[in-house]
């Protein structure tokens, strides 16, 4: 083959190759490169000159290079050929030939208007293949992270959404995890022991890592009370907790008047 080179393109050639070991990639990469070098772009179907060529050992060319051979190239008149690489020599070898071609025609136009009888001295160029673009590689190597619609789904008070958006932004992916995994948790607990306070704003949460708060189950002041589930103490006769309810009451109507 007159041509130094041949085309390689690493997104087909790793497409067709990738289950490949390190020493089968190896050594169908240095049968192209012979193939690619020898007359009609083919090598001996002889073990020996294969092995003498490709530099191995008895157990190696069995073990690695025979079973490249037998999915890669063709038995033809005991001759060993791969199907592309004779496919690009014939598309490289069409390509030269037109290059030479459009060469010769502009030597012999230019010589018609000169009048000159020198033959041209323009040379065709080898053919030299575009690259491949560069791939895109910004993205490549960084951990996806938790969507905050994952904790705005779970999250009971929809409030102050652009500010808790802020917030979910400054987390890392484990602190994501626990932040949508105690949401709802947290805030039943929460009011459970802040009955008359506004609602806290999933910013405020998220800002002071509030699930990592060491919560206990409300108690009152006058002693130890029984909770029915719905986050107020049950009243019990004679033990004072009335007095819880009774204040409760006060707060909400007076909180009514103010609004």
């Amino acid at each position: 083959m007159s041509l130094p080179y041949f085309n390689l393109y690493p997104t087909d050639f790793e497409a067709k190759t990738s289950h490949l070991t390190l020493e089968e990639d190896g050594a169908y990469n240095r049968l192209l490169r012979l193939c690619w070098m020898m007359p009609e772009c083919s090598i001996p179907d002889d073990n020996a000159w294969i092995m003498r060529r490709m530099r191995v050992d008895q157990d190696t060319f069995e073990r690695v290079v025979l079973v490249v051979i037998g999915e890669f190239f063709t038995r033809t008149n005991g001759r060993l050929s791969n199907d592309r690489m004779n496919r690009e020599l014939a598309l490289s070898t069409e390509r030269h030939s037109k290059r030479v071609s459009a060469g010769k025609k502009g030597g012999e136009a230019k010589a018609l208007k000169t009048l000159a009888a020198a033959p041209s001295k323009a040379k065709a160029m080898l053919y030299q293949p575009e690259p491949e673009p560069e791939p895109d590689i910004r993205g490549l190597g960084k951990p996806k992270l938790m969507a905050f619609s994952e904790f705005w789904d779970v999250w009971p008070i929809k409030v102050s959404k652009a500010a808790a958006e802020k917030a979910w932004a400054k987390l890392s992916e484990a602190d994501r995890i626990d932040a949508r995994d105690n949401a709802q948790p947290w805030f039943d607990l929460w009011r459970s022991r802040n009955q008359q306070a506004s609602p806290i704003h999933p910013s405020s949460y998220l800002n002071q890592k509030r699930w990592n708060d060491e919560q206990q189950q409300p108690t009152s002041s006058y002693g130890h009370q029984n909770w029915n589930g719905s986050g107020r103490p049950q009243s019990r006769p004679g033990d004072g907790s009335g007095t819880v309810d009774a204040f409760a009451a006060v707060a909400a109507r007076h909180a009514g008047r103010t609004q």
